[in-house]
């Protein structure tokens, strides 16, 4: 989780000194790199979420077994397995 918000920090000080950076020379070096970060962050992001968001229906997913089906952890280990 710690590399999206380094990216993240590092896009929002090109943003913040947008004006130095994009003066001159700068300008066409630094757009392209900063566009990739952007993608980059945004692909570690959505990610992440998507992990998280697999974890809770695994999660809910299990309980669903335990209060509907009054399954036990061993018997949903072996469903699980088939």
């Amino acid at each position: 989780m710690s590399a999206p918000q380094e990216v993240l920090k590092l896009v929002d000080r090109f943003d913040s000194n947008r004006e130095s950076y994009m003066s001159g020379e700068y300008k066409e070096a630094l757009h392209p790199a900063i566009s990739q970060l952007r993608r980059y962050s945004w692909s570690l992001m959505l990610l992440n979420t998507k992990t998280m968001l697999q974890r809770q229906i695994d999660a809910t997913d299990k309980e669903i077994d335990k209060l509907v089906y009054a399954l036990t952890e061993e018997e949903i280990m072996i469903v699980e397995e088939k």
